[in-house]
């Protein structure tokens, strides 16, 4: 018998398949810890609930004596897998000293291997591991990804809810998973979260896969991070994906550019900052980066393998804040406070980005 057992996971939305991890965890431990992962994520297609939200079908689908048992917390994103390993530590360790667990807790994490996104069950060797076997309906696994697909493909989305409902149950679809959604599909969120859903499936089908491995085609990318004073340069997004949420200026690499060249020419294409300043010139900007950071974690975007490298640039305090305005396939462009950017506001890991390069140039003065 375990003290503690972890469970982490998306879960957007939470199927029966969580459900049965959960209650695995309650049979072999006196607590569960549920880690919600994407938390204060800007909502996407495949990340449209928030944590509130995930946790609210989580409780709705337990018993009252299920959830006194029950812990949920949430972890956000991160461009390492070491640095979230820290942050679920962290998390169990305060959760397990509020509780006033003698001694060291014995912990194991629970989880189903399912597929190449269950690899962060090998990144806790020293906690014991529960194994679940997929819950299967017809021969098909549980399937967040496929049950958010089916509702943004169908026609009415509702009378799928009630047939899922009606021919599988909870075996398929959690109680409170299936009040929250019922309601979920008949918002004007729902209609923008399929509305991209649609964008992207249609827009992945013009790549071929790559003809040896039979993968998908790697996309090459290219950021640039500007940074005066306290101010970093965004641009807000003009079409999808992330259609209004900010970004780094940034777009993909043409096969005969560097990747230096690259970010320096979405950076003027999406700013107008050269065409705007006439001190201001790409070998100008060139000549104050600072840093460059390789952005290769393969599910860091929804436009399924980009890698990106983006470049840090911090501009003297003797420069005149540079004029600039939203161009090509930016909306707008602004200098933001570093302090007032959040999370939730920002394309992809592009707040990561910014994280990065302003805690790199916090002590540096030009």
């Amino acid at each position: 018998m375990f003290d503690i057992c972890v469970f982490a996971g998306r879960m957007r939305p939470p199927t029966a398949a969580h459900l049965a991890n959960i209650r695995a965890g309650l049979a072999a431990a006196q607590y569960v810890f549920v880690i919600i992962g994407s938390t204060g994520e800007a909502p996407h297609f495949k990340n449209p609930f928030t944590f509130d939200e995930v946790q609210t079908m989580i409780r709705g689908s337990l018993s009252a004596a299920e959830n006194d048992r029950v812990f949920v917390h949430g972890v956000r994103d991160r461009d390492n897998d070491l640095a979230w390993v820290r942050d679920v530590q962290k998390i169990v360790h305060e959760q397990a000293t509020a509780l006033s667990i003698p001694g060291e807790p014995r912990i194991a994490l629970v989880g189903c291997n399912k597929d190449g996104s269950s690899y962060y069950l090998k990144l806790f060797r020293q906690w014991g591991s529960i194994g679940v076997e997929p819950i299967l309906n017809d021969g098909e696994s549980m399937s967040a990804t496929a049950m958010r697909m089916a509702l943004y493909e169908a026609e009415d989305p509702g009378r799928v809810l009630k047939t899922w409902k009606d021919l599988f149950g909870a075996s398929y679809l959690p109680h409170g998973t299936f009040w929250f959604l019922r309601q979920w599909v008949n918002t004007e969120h729902f209609q923008q979260m399929r509305a991209e859903a649609l964008f992207m499936r249609d827009e992945l089908k013009k790549f071929q896969p790559n003809p040896y491995t039979g993968q998908p085609q790697q996309h090459n990318c290219a950021d640039f991070y500007l940074q005066h004073g306290g101010a970093v340069l965004l641009v807000k997004r003009d079409r999808m994906p992330g259609e209004g949420l900010w970004a780094v200026p940034g777009g993909h690499k043409h096969a005969y550019q560097t990747f230096r060249d690259a970010a320096l020419a979405e950076l003027g294409q999406e700013t107008s900052i050269f065409d705007l300043n006439e001190a201001i010139t790409p070998d100008v900007i060139n000549s104050y980066i600072r840093g460059d950071k390789l952005l290769d974690n393969p599910w860091r975007s929804n436009r399924e393998v980009t890698v990106s490298v983006a470049y840090g640039a911090l501009l003297p305090g003797s420069f005149t804040r540079p004029l600039i305005e939203g161009a090509d396939d930016a909306r707008e462009a602004r200098w933001w406070n570093i302090d007032e950017i959040t999370r939730d506001m920002m394309f992809e890991d592009h707040f990561n980005i910014i994280e990065d390069f302003s805690n790199r140039f916090r002590d540096l003065t030009i």
